[in-house]
């Protein structure tokens, strides 16, 4: 009897284990700035700017498309995107972003890495901006 509990035990942790792994990989990352670069340079992906046109006029992450966080097609235009690519967001600070990623969860994106901090911290590090 102590053996069919310990394999049990056993069989649950493991299948805890495997569902939860899963959702990691699919889900949101927050990375800081340095991680945020090498994940790219790593695993290139779309690279979405979610401020507003002005903000983004004033300088981006290279190859940054803009997504207006604001615009009230917001929702619609992120369900239009490939899910099965890989999607780096960011914004200003973080605060835009970490709504948008949270967003790109619940419509089934598989990989969306959020830059903790937005461009000013990007800046701050002394990394690359388009303008």
């Amino acid at each position: 009897m102590k053996a069919f509990a310990v394999s049990i035990t056993s069989i649950l942790f493991l299948l805890l284990t495997a569902c939860s792994g899963s959702s990691q990989s699919q889900g949101v990352k927050d990375l800081d700035a340095q991680a945020f670069a090498q994940q790219l340079k790593k695993e290139p992906g779309v690279v979405l700017d979610v401020r507003t046109p002005e903000e983004y006029s004033e300088g981006h992450l290279p190859n940054a498309q803009l997504l207006n966080f604001y615009d009230d097609d917001f929702r619609s235009k992120l369900q239009q995107l490939d899910k099965d690519k890989t999607y780096y967001v960011y914004c200003r600070s973080g605060g835009r972003s970490s709504r948008a990623v949270a967003l790109m969860k619940e419509l089934g994106f598989k990989k969306v890495y959020n830059l903790k901090g937005g461009i000013m911290q990007w800046q701050a590090q002394k990394l690359p901006v388009e303008r």
